[in-house]
């Protein structure tokens, strides 16, 4: 069945005036996958930039919300961006709507860890070459704490590293409320 035949039965069997009070969903499980993520984590780029990304999660766990800033290895301002990340069960995968100061933004897809790796691609605008391409980003946990962020960007069908990251969360403070 198509989406456009799911829809038109969808329609007929739920008229405007008779449609479903809809319950509130529960956050999909597979949003723990990214529990290495939440709190603050800094990161070092291969090319000296340090950024700070505090990611938390937003509507009752349903996303996750990531801020980021960056600075030069000087500490002058380099970027600030915004990261979307949810678990959609109709895909089975994670997705993603990334978006920036300089103008990079975009969306990009994940089926969740495999064989140790969390990949997200996508197609995003890439503001300093001025052109949308096909961007991956490789996670590649080393423990709780400790990862590797490995970014690259699709040039005539194969991929060329852009950067990389060695990030760092900080260790979480104790909940005083207990």
């Amino acid at each position: 069945m198509t989406s456009d035949d799911k829809i038109g039965v969808y329609l007929e069997e739920h008229p405007v005036e008779a449609r479903p009070v809809l319950e509130r969903p529960e956050p999909s499980p597979r949003m723990r996958d990214l529990d290495f993520l939440i709190g603050t984590v800094d990161s070092v780029f291969d090319t000296g930039v340090r950024f700070e990304c505090t990611s938390e999660p937003i509507m009752d766990g349903l996303y996750i919300r990531m801020e980021m800033r960056a600075t030069y290895a000087d500490g002058t301002w380099r970027n600030n961006g915004t990261w979307i990340i949810a678990w959609s069960e109709i895909e089975q995968e994670f997705q993603s709507y990334y978006w920036d100061a300089l103008g990079n933004h975009g969306t990009s897809t994940s089926p969740g860890w495999r064989d140790g790796v969390l990949e997200f691609v996508g197609s995003h605008v890439l503001a300093e070459p001025g052109t949308r391409g096909m961007t991956m980003d490789r996670y590649s946990r080393f423990d709780e704490e400790h990862f590797m962020l490995e970014a690259f960007v699709q040039v005539d069908g194969e991929w060329k590293k852009w950067n990389t990251q060695d990030c760092h969360r900080r260790p979480r403070l104790p909940d005083p409320a207990g």
